[in-house]
């Protein structure tokens, strides 16, 4: 059942942020292909795509990794080409899966006087913990052309073969601290018939180059950003103010703390004579107003 929703929630997403393109094929791969390391020795595979002429909207996929041989330490999609994540990476049952969309398609990442070059889907951190040989295995995958229609790209995968030897010294990976807040982002409101019934909700995703985005908060008030208000949110969200008065406010966090807040303005804005406690203001001010003249009246 949960396959089959994200299949089904990838095909609608794929309608809303749809983009015309030509069919060639594609390819998944690790980067590095082969890795030798020293047992306890930390080291990162990232796992690639490459268009090969494609244009390429979704993908998703398990990863499987020899449990007896590694475990994994954290996952990365900081840098990721998928923008839109229906399934954010995570491990489930032993295995990583993950489902993303990149809205407008993706060719490759370009660059002046250069041929597409592939682009970072995840990356993940990993310690060896025995000797032995392995390989990280890409299964259940799929890569979806931006055609509107979800159509299946012909595609290749190849897996990441990996040897951990007493005999090679334990390197620890260089890491730097996280002090810049996440990219900006524009969050934005949508509507589509087969999504909530119909009702409007928010699409998201913000970038965060260093340690990646750890969760999103939102708040929908009338007035300004409140403290007390944020809660955890995953895009899509369904709006809890179906008549868009409120003002919209996303919060990206990352993994070390830092944030940003974007803002989207009421699209209805509430009219002065709609607050209630505009016209409790008047009736009170109209009160102290006849008191006070009554007072005066009487003295005189």
């Amino acid at each position: 059942m949960r396959y089959l929703y994200f299949t089904s929630l990838f095909c609608v997403l794929i309608s809303v942020f749809y983009i015309g393109g030509t069919v060639y094929a594609a390819e998944l791969f690790f980067e590095p292909k082969i890795q030798e390391v020293g047992v306890g020795q930390e080291f990162q595979a990232s796992l690639m795509l490459d268009p090969v002429g494609e244009e390429i909207n979704a993908v998703a996929a398990k990863l499987s990794f020899p449990e007896d041989l590694v475990e994994v330490v954290e996952i990365r999609d900081g840098s990721s080409i998928l923008t839109l994540w229906v399934e954010k990476p995570a491990l489930q049952n032993g295995k990583i899966a993950f489902a993303g969309i990149v809205p407008g398609g993706f060719i490759g990442i370009l660059g002046p006087y250069e041929e597409p070059k592939p682009g970072k889907i995840l990356e993940v951190i990993m310690r060896t913990k025995d000797v032995g040989q392995g390989e990280f295995t890409i299964e259940e995958a799929q890569v979806l052309l931006n055609d509107g229609l979800g159509t299946p790209a012909d595609f290749q995968a190849s897996n990441f073969k990996l040897q951990a030897s007493r005999d090679i010294e334990v390197v620890p990976i260089e890491t730097f601290p996280d002090t810049i807040a996440p990219e900006p982002f524009t969050p934005e409101i949508a509507q589509h018939p087969d999504m909530f019934e119909g009702k409007y909700f928010l699409v998201f995703s913000a970038t965060d180059k260093q340690s990646g985005i750890s969760h999103y908060e939102i708040q929908e008030v009338r007035n300004g950003i409140q403290e007390t208000k944020w809660q955890r949110a995953e895009s899509p969200y369904l709006l809890q103010d179906q008549a868009l008065r409120s003002y919209i406010y996303v919060k990206a966090v990352d993994r070390a703390g830092n944030e940003r807040i974007e803002t989207i303005e009421s699209q209805h804005p509430v009219r002065w004579h709609d607050n209630w406690w505009i016209w409790i203001i008047i009736i009170l001010g109209s009160m102290i107003i006849c008191i006070i003249w009554k007072i005066l009246r009487k003295r005189d």
